[in-house]
């Protein structure tokens, strides 16, 4: 099992993250603030911000919406904060920052984190969680390689005109 606190750099990290993303959209963690005791297990917050929904967060919120989960409530929010990196989906309580989340990957992390308890470590946000899984060393690798290339390809620039 993955400990999510301990991926953050400061393991204050996504619960200040959380607050100031709560404030600046104008929701609160308590989905009833009112009526706290009724409040679920867990918490799904799925992005329909203009990027996210572009990149297919709408069919992500109908995949989410269409399981049948106790204690588990869907939230489409304006916006978590992350542009670029959506559809994103968050959970909560756990403080789980899901990336480019397609409509396939739902029923992955409904199985394998809110019902075994394990985070999807190939879909978490690498900016979030540093020690993410296989995609985010993909994009390690790719900007590597396009570092090096670049880097070749000005010292092959810079040997041809000097010579």
């Amino acid at each position: 099992m993955i400990s999510t606190i301990s991926q953050y750099r400061n393991p204050s990290e996504p619960k200040v993250l959380c607050k100031q993303m709560e404030q600046a959209n104008g929701v609160t963690a308590s989905p009833h603030p009112e009526n706290s005791h009724i409040q679920p297990k867990r918490q799904i917050r799925i992005c329909q911000n203009v990027t996210c929904k572009h990149s297919g967060a709408l069919a992500v919120l109908h995949e989410f919406q269409a399981l049948t989960l106790s204690d588990v409530e869907i939230v489409p929010v304006t916006c978590l904060g992350r542009c670029g990196n959506g559809p994103m989906v968050l959970v909560l309580p756990d403080h789980v920052w899901y990336c480019h989340v397609s409509p396939q990957d739902v029923r992955t992390i409904s199985t394998q984190h809110l019902i075994a308890g394990n985070p999807v470590t190939e879909l978490l946000d690498p900016a979030l969680h540093p020690a993410g899984g296989d995609r985010s060393r993909v994009w390690a690798y790719i900007f590597l390689v396009s570092a090096l290339l670049a880097t070749l390809g000005t010292l092959v620039w810079a040997f041809l005109t000097l010579t």
